[in-house]
């Protein structure tokens, strides 16, 4: 059974989604989408498959170090870019 996504949130159907909300979930959709394959994996499986850095690790052929590295790595990637600009 996969985890619930921890960072796109669910609109709760009696209330409408402001245009704000909608331009960040987009955002954070297109930042994930643009990773680099080798962090998306892990992302993907973290925040939305529900895996354990350990899970991950064995899943890929990695060492739990390396998990950690590329989460960080992909979390910060996707902080700078949800967080830039619009233009």
């Amino acid at each position: 059974r996969l985890a619930r996504p921890v960072l796109v949130r669910e609109a709760d159907e009696s209330a409408a989604v402001s245009p704000p909300a909608q331009e960040q979930t987009l955002a954070l959709k297109q930042a994930i989408l643009g990773l680099p394959p080798k962090l998306q994996e892990v992302f993907l499986l973290s925040r939305f498959g529900g895996l354990s850095y350990d899970q991950i690790a064995v899943r890929c052929g990695l060492s739990v170090k390396t998990v950690e590295a590329r989460m960080s790595k992909a979390l910060a990637l996707c902080a700078a870019l949800v967080a830039r600009p619009r233009k």
